[in-house]
């Protein structure tokens, strides 16, 4: 089970010079200790392009070759100066085809992050489209066909996303009254449901209104509270590593990505290598001392053997001389009886 460990928010961060952005966040992360082994970013989504397609399901081994041909026709940059990654949904049975999921962002929007993050000493691993983090969280919080409609605000801007099972429509708008009503229309258009009933609504975001978030879903974290849900933009792209779906999708390349070093793994393998030494150790201690006390044992009883031998030789020969001795001493007890019997018959009562 996931646990909530803490939710920041540096306020005013986007007016912030790059230099003042990072002091604010590396004072932060040094009061709050947070590790900085996993940072995540979700950048705006209309920075970048999310598409959904649909491929046969036994495309197999193929699906990456496939996937990149059609990155070039939805690509309106050219495709060395984009990052690129995709994901697919869980093959299901009797299904024909997969929903593929395709995200798409320019170098020049994704590289100054990587760079700043780098030089505040916090390398980044992963990064993703907004609109494809909340899909991520709503699919890993909440299974099942209950479609999820997230709106989140912030500033002048609402941005909203309906996941329904593997497919995902979003959009943005301008923040106004009337703002979130049309959203919604329009987003249930796009994601071809008739209307909002029997959906999962969250809303989020630092300026949106308090009173709209009271009857947001609690999420199913431990320690999570119910004002917890403001935050689910952060919340999202902190389950990006923890957690697999169907709009999963890192865009950070491979070779840019911050990897923990394995070495600092070593004592741990050390110490659980020697665990297991010890375990191997106590369990083959009992048979390993009973065959050393049998060969011990072994070795005296054939020091003892000859005499053992002689022994039962010197027996065995006093048994046949009480056997001898028996055989005389019967025959002269009978012997006297048989003279008696004669004395006493001639009536001289002398032996």
């Amino acid at each position: 089970k996931l646990r909530l460990v803490g939710l920041h928010r540096i306020a005013g961060f986007g007016g912030l010079s790059e230099d003042e952005r990072k002091k604010s966040i590396q004072a932060l992360f040094s009061k709050a200790r947070i590790p900085a082994t996993r940072v995540h970013l979700a950048i705006p989504r209309e920075q970048g392009i999310v598409r959904q397609i649909e491929l046969p399901a036994d495309v197999g081994e193929r699906l990456a070759g496939v996937v990149k041909l059609q990155v070039e026709t939805l690509s309106p940059w050219p495709l060395n100066e984009i990052y690129w990654d995709f994901a697919k949904e869980s093959q299901k049975k009797n299904r024909k085809l997969v929903t593929v999921t395709i995200a798409i962002i320019p170098r020049t929007v994704l590289d100054p992050w990587i760079a700043f993050f780098k030089s505040a000493g916090l390398p980044m691993s992963g990064a993703t489209l907004s609109s494809l983090a909340y899909g991520h969280a709503a699919a890993a919080f909440w299974s099942g066909p209950t479609p999820t409609v997230i709106l989140h605000r912030e500033g002048t801007a609402t941005e909203g996303i309906v996941i329904n099972e593997s497919r995902i429509a979003a959009m943005s708008a301008s923040s106004s009254e009337h703002a979130p009503e049309l959203l919604m229309d329009r987003l249930f258009s796009l994601a071809k449901l008739p209307s909002a009933e029997g959906s999962r609504l969250l809303v989020c975001g630092g300026d949106s209104d308090p009173s709209a978030m009271r009857d947001n879903p609690r999420l199913p974290l431990e320690n999570s509270r119910p004002e917890s849900t403001t935050h689910f933009g952060a919340i999202a792209a902190a389950l990006l590593p923890l957690k697999d779906s169907a709009f999963k999708s890192n865009l950070v390349p491979p070779e840019l990505r911050y990897r923990e070093s394995q070495l600092r793994l070593v004592p741990a393998y050390v110490l659980g290598f020697l665990a297991i030494c010890m375990g191997l150790g106590l369990v083959a201690r009992e048979p390993y001392q009973n065959n050393i006390y049998a060969s011990r044992l072994d070795g005296e009883i054939r020091k003892i053997a000859p005499l053992v031998r002689e022994v039962a030789a010197q027996e065995t020969a006093v048994r046949a001389m009480a056997g001898v001795l028996m055989i005389c001493l019967k025959a002269h007890h009978d012997s006297r009886q048989r003279t008696w019997d004669q004395c006493e018959s001639s009536g001289s009562g002398r032996i």
